[in-house]
This record gives structure tokens, C-alpha cells and sequence, in this order.
């Protein structure tokens, strides 16, 4: 059930990977029902969504952005160049057992 709601590639644009021990989460997982399990999947990958949020917005404050919106650029260089800083860190083992703590 892991590896279904959590695969090697979750996502390829932006791309969103694992670094999962499925064993071990397995193991600490035991007992958990398919809902619970279910729950911490989406969970851990919402926490990568919010640090690309986190990041957006502290890029739309720096005053560099001010710059390009006062330049009015056309929107497909304003997607190119927020694009290239959307870099999603791998979700990982000891992510996916922290966030089982507070779930």
C-alpha cells in the first residue's frame, strides 16, 4: 500500500521522489488500517507542497521579483524562471516516520 500512494517517482513535473524503506515503514506501520496509511501518504507529500509554497512567496517578495514585475514580462518567462526554482525535496524514511508521530 506504500509503494502504491508513495512510488519511486510520485511526480515527474515537478519531479517528487522517494527514498522510502518500505520494510521498515511497513513494520512501524503495523496495524494501521488503509485509511490511516492512506492519510500519512498525502500528509508527507503535502509537506514538500507547502516548503515550494514557502519559497514562492519568499521569492515574491524578494525585491529581484519586484524588478520583473515592474519589467511586465510576458508570462511564459515568468513561468520558466519560477519553474526552474521549484526543486521538491525527496520524501524520505525519516520524514515518513516523523510525520507518524504527529498524525
Amino acid at each position: 500500500m506504500l509503494q502504491y500512494y508513495l512510488p519511486p517517482v510520485v511526480l515527474e513535473s515537478p519531479r517528487l521522489v522517494t527514498e522510502l524503506d518500505y520494510n521498515t515503514l511497513a513494520k512501524a506501520m503495523e496495524g494501521y488500517s488503509g485509511s490511516d496509511i492512506k492519510t500519512v501518504c498525502k500528509e508527507v507529500a503535502m509537506e514538500r507542497v507547502r516548503e515550494t509554497f514557502d519559497t514562492l512567496e519568499r521569492m515574491s517578495s524578494a525585491p529581484q521579483h519586484s524588478q520583473i514585475k515592474s519589467e511586465r514580462m510576458s508570462s511564459a518567462p515568468q513561468h520558466s524562471q519560477i519553474k526552474s526554482h521549484i526543486k521538491l525535496k525527496r520524501i524520505t524514511t525519516q520524514q515518513m516516520l516523523s510525520t507518524l508521530q504527529t498524525v
